[in-house]
């Protein structure tokens, strides 16, 4: 009985020290370079810088005069007047009045400033998807990290079981609850492993990286110099609800540039009523010794066509975009109020928890084993307390973090504003 009673509470010494696993082949990988390899390989970064690229190209070539048409022909009159011919050169010049070559230039360039806004909005999801992915793995990396412990210190309860059960000194049913709940966890471990190596390979998926064959080992995101504020210190001290803009966003910038692309477009469509006019010059010459001049000016009569229908729709265009970015402006303000309010509650929340669960519950269950004013399996309802307030911790450390940078996305700060 004594050297049963010093196995188990050698072993439930152990229950105190985080048990240590062999040296890790893992690499490390940081949450900003995640964002810098995202930014660098995914290809919707490169997509949206071509668009970039083809819209400023297409607003170079925008407003300019149409080339000039130069046409030579030569007649003759064999059966009537034979010996005679004539033969005419012109160059002729369509030219658009009322002012519509400039504002096609000012529409080409208002759409490639929309282009060039949708690319940084393209950039901006890029990251706040990369960092949403970063910390859920890194949660699941955390509670893979608890259960593990945790297994490895009730397989050396249930070794201690085993030896005290052969000597008498505990029930068969103590053994089997034990080896149960070491099933349980093993279980649960497996289980967060496959969950981990999906989210490996969903954060590979958006960064461009390359998931080692050991995986990697992720760093606290809310240590990030563009994460929270540290948890000790007052949330509202360091940021408000009402902090950036939402104006600010880079989608709704964009959403601000297509009103104004539309409405430069409801001025063109009306002015494209108005009909172009075409002026030809030439040289004729009419064999034998009659040289002259030839000219026109022509235009087409809006008898039919009076573009009524495309000034209408683009009026209604027009209005649509305003109604659209009036839509995603009143959301981004919802939104960034329910994810502060998410990120303060679960902040409130941590605070709570972390000053209500003592971390020393084991040592105290320990303490009382030995007294004998508990039993082993007692022991072991406290090793499962301490994990589920350790999960407890680390699931409201994930939504915090979480929220944090979806209002950080909300409030339209950047990432080197955020870094102030």
């Amino acid at each position: 009985m004594p050297i049963a009673r010093g196995i188990a509470g050698a072993l439930l010494v152990s229950l105190m020290v985080p048990a240590v696993a062999p040296a890790s082949e893992k690499q490390s990988l940081s949450l900003a370079i995640a964002v810098q390899a995202a930014r660098g390989r995914n290809p919707r970064v490169a997509a949206s810088q071509f668009a970039i690229e083809a819209a400023f190209h297409s607003a170079d070539q925008a407003g300019k005069w149409p080339n000039p048409v130069f046409a030579a022909y030569q007649e003759t009159f064999p059966g009537a007047v034979p010996g005679t011919s004539q033969f005419i050169a012109t160059i002729s010049q369509r030219i658009r009045i009322g002012g519509q070559l400039g504002l096609a230039g000012k529409l080409a360039t208002a759409r490639a400033r929309v282009a060039q806004t949708d690319g940084a909005a393209s950039l901006a999801r890029l990251t706040l998807a990369v960092q949403q992915l970063y910390v859920e793995a890194y949660s699941i990396q955390e509670t893979l990290l608890a259960v593990g412990e945790t297994r490895r210190r009730v397989q050396e309860l249930l070794r201690a079981l085993e030896l005290r059960h052969a000597e008498g000194d505990v029930s068969r049913f103590d053994v089997v609850r034990m080896r149960m709940e070491t099933e349980s966890l093993a279980v649960q471990e497996r289980q967060l492993a496959g969950d981990q190596r999906a989210g490996w390979e969903r954060l590979a998926g958006v960064t461009g990286l390359e998931v080692p064959a050991t995986g990697w080992i992720l760093d606290d995101p809310a240590l990030e110099p563009a994460g929270p504020p540290a948890l000790a210190t007052t949330s509202h001290e360091q940021a408000s609800e009402a902090s950036g803009s939402v104006d600010a966003r880079p989608d709704l910038v964009s959403a601000k540039r297509r009103v104004e692309a539309a409405e430069i477009y409801e001025k063109l469509a009306g002015r494209q009523g108005i009909p172009d006019v075409t002026v030809t010059l030439g040289y004729t010459r009419l064999d034998p010794g009659f040289n002259g001049l030839v000219w026109s000016i022509g235009g087409a009569l809006p008898l039919f066509d009076r573009n009524r229908d495309a000034r209408a729709a683009a009026t209604a265009e027009t209005h649509r975009r305003e109604r659209e970015r009036a839509a995603m402006t009143r959301e981004a303000i919802a939104e960034r109020s329910a994810a502060w309010e998410s990120y303060r509650s679960a902040s409130e929340a941590l605070k709570a928890l972390a000053a209500d669960t003592p971390d020393d519950l084991v040592v105290m269950a320990r303490v009382a084993y030995e007294e004998g004013a508990m039993s082993v399996a007692g022991v072991l309802d406290a090793v499962r307390l301490q994990l589920d307030a350790r999960l407890r911790r680390n699931a409201l450390s994930e939504r915090r973090t979480r929220q944090w940078f979806q209002w950080r996305w909300a409030s339209g700060m950047s990432q080197e504003e955020i870094s102030k």
